[in-house]
């Protein structure tokens, strides 16, 4: 019986196609300067490895969210620190 159980979550879990992981989604988002970008909406994978964030940007940006890629977080824990970069490109774009 337990055999059984063990089996059909491992067959079910196999043919379930993951594209985001929920538990990241909602985390604020920090250059590493400390200034908040926003929260993270979406993440998505490639393969197995995460490729991109969605993040909705806060009011003050004039945009309501850029994709952003993995390579430039720095950190992924309670709050999520990414490159300094990020937020120039922010500022390039809504001017």
């Amino acid at each position: 019986m337990f055999r059984k159980i063990i089996w059909r979550i491992f067959v079910w879990k196999k043919r379930r196609k993951l594209d985001r992981l929920k538990h990241l989604r909602g985390i604020k988002v920090y250059t590493v300067s400390g200034m908040e970008i926003g929260k993270v909406k979406e993440v998505y994978l490639k393969g197995y490895k995460v490729d991109s964030l969605k993040i909705k940007l806060k009011k003050e940006h004039k945009k309501s969210g850029i994709y952003l890629s993995y390579r430039c977080v720095k950190n992924a824990r309670d709050i999520m620190i990414v490159d300094e970069r990020v937020l120039e490109k922010i500022i390039q774009r809504t001017n």
